[in-house]
């Protein structure tokens, strides 16, 4: 679960980075269109001409940093992305465990609760059987006595 908070963490950072590069891109493009105006003035001055050839080189160069910075910042995406996935496919195999050894405890103490029903329904059958047999020895005994009293008359 904390890896999954801290993989949403990362997404939330990944995008928050995505977001400052398409800005940083959109400065780019409005830094094109500014050298564009620049080299219109090229024609009144030389220095105008060596300022616009800088910020040309400039804006290729950041061109180039957003597009090594969107590739690393897609192929980080993908990473997040996959082990997402793969944490997703754990959260839910455990899950499905889960249940599984849920099942098996319920069904475990549904087995107990009749094995001890059955204990208290033997206990009461050998609590009659003892009744019946004290009975059956008392009436032996009266049998015995009322036997030895014939012999003795």
């Amino acid at each position: 679960r904390q890896d999954y908070e801290e993989l949403e963490k990362q997404l939330k950072e990944v995008f928050k980075e995505r977001s400052t590069i398409l800005r940083q891109l959109t400065k780019t493009s409005r830094l094109d269109a500014l050298t564009c105006t620049l080299v219109s003035l090229k024609n009144d001055e030389q220095s105008a001409k060596t300022d616009v050839q800088k910020l040309l080189e400039l804006g290729q160069k950041q061109r180039e940093e957003m597009k090594s910075l969107q590739e690393a910042l897609q192929n980080q995406l993908k990473e997040t992305s996959e082990k997402a996935e793969k944490h997703q496919a754990t959260i839910n195999f455990l899950k499905t465990e889960m249940e599984r050894k849920s099942k098996m405890i319920r069904d475990l103490q549904n087995e107990n609760k009749s094995l001890k029903n059955k204990l208290l329904s033997g206990s009461k059958l050998c609590g009659i059987h003892a009744e019946e047999s004290k009975k059956i020895q008392a009436q032996l005994k009266e049998l015995r006595y009322g036997k030895k009293d014939l012999l003795f008359k």
